[in-house]
Parts: structure tokens; sequence; C-alpha cells
């Protein structure tokens, strides 16, 4: 049985609990109940929605085109906003420790603490940050639509001078710690990225097709 819900205008839809999905309208996301057909709508102060990334505790994150990121308690309808990236926010993660990632056009990846708001900048990053993806042991992969590379931050590594950084790239493979091996190849831009579970592996979406990297 289909139930069709009127007013989705645009691709990005997130799965909630209890039989909810969120999508994004322009300057405002859209709670929808599947079981009822019902809507809520949460007001983003006409700054364009790019993104969003389910967190704990029935909370929502949204990345907006002015650089902010706002954390949402669903239920209430109201949101915290965090400043930090200086162009738009491309894309978002929550970690299984409570934190959030965040990509943006600046080419920043921030590491946010939700308790205090303050953030920590991943350096190595050039372009755009359009995909980020959380992958087993503490680790974030990002990808770029305008740059033939993914990246594989090691992130219980941020607090040293160290941190592990793999890199993907078509024609050479920089795999910065302490094992150097080469890993694989782009042959297009990163278009989307997300992790198969089963088989342990990054997929990547390119325009030339779709490429997998094992773990």
């Amino acid at each position: 049985m289909a139930r069709f819900l009127y007013g989705v205008t645009q691709p990005h839809i997130t799965a909630l609990t209890n039989g909810r999905v969120a999508s994004i309208d322009s300057s405002s996301i859209r709670i929808w109940d599947t079981a009822t057909g019902r809507c809520r709508i949460l007001k983003a102060d006409d700054k364009e929605v790019l993104c969003l990334a389910v967190l704990q505790d029935d909370r929502l994150a949204s990345g907006s085109a002015d650089g902010s990121v706002r954390i949402w308690d669903v239920r209430k309808r109201k949101s915290t906003v965090m400043n930090g990236h200086e162009k738009a926010v491309f894309s978002l993660a929550a970690l299984p420790d409570g934190r959030l990632a965040s990509g943006s056009e600046d080419g920043a990846i921030r590491i946010w603490d939700l308790n205090t708001a303050e953030s920590q900048i991943l350096t190595g990053r050039s372009g755009p940050v359009h995909n980020l993806v959380v992958l087993p042991g503490g680790r974030l992969a990002s990808g770029s639509r305008e740059q033939l590379s993914v990246r594989i931050w090691n992130l219980p590594a941020l607090d040293r001078d160290d941190a592990n950084v793999v890199k993907l790239k078509h024609s050479q493979v920089d795999h910065i710690s302490e094992k150097k091996e080469r890993i694989g190849f782009l042959e297009a831009p990163a278009t989307f990225l997300t992790y198969w579970g089963e088989m342990d592996c990054l997929v990547v979406g390119t325009e030339a097709g779709i490429e997998f990297f094992n773990l």
C-alpha cells in the first residue's frame, strides 16, 4: 500500500522515529506522519535549508545556505543556531558519540559539540564538501562534486597532530597513516557517498558510475 505525501518539493527525505519522515521545502522543514499524512512545519527564518541529519532525543539538524547549522527540537518546533561556516552548509552527519559533522562550500568540515555549540575544524580539505558519511571505527568520509577525491578521517585521532587521513584520488592515492597502501581510484567527482555495512565498503557514486572501496 502506498501513501502520497503532498507538498514534498525537493528530493531530500530523511527518516525519523515513530513512522515520521522529514523533507526540505525551501526555508522550512516538513515533518510528515506517514500513517496519517499530517504535516508539521519547522521554519528556518527564511534561510534556505540544504541538508538534514537525524540526532538523538527526537532532534534534527539542518544546514542552511547562509552557513548556519540549526539544532531542532522536533516536538517543540524550536531551534538553536550554531555559526562558524563562512558559506553554505551542504552536508551533515550525526556521529555515534553525539557530535555532529558539517561540510560546507567554504571547504571546511566542522565537528560540533552540541552541548557547547563549539566546533573543531578538520584541516587538509580543499574545495566544497558536498558529502559526509559515518563509517565504523570512528571514521568519517567526505567527498566533493568538484574534485576527484574522497577522504576518510579518523575522528578519535583529532586531538593529535598525526590524525590519520586516507585520501582516495584519481590516478594517485595518498594514504597518510602508519600503513601506506593503495586503496582505489575515482574516475569522476563524487556525487554521493554511502556505507554498505554487509560488504564493509564505501560506495561512491560518480558521473562515471558507482565505485566500491573496501575498508
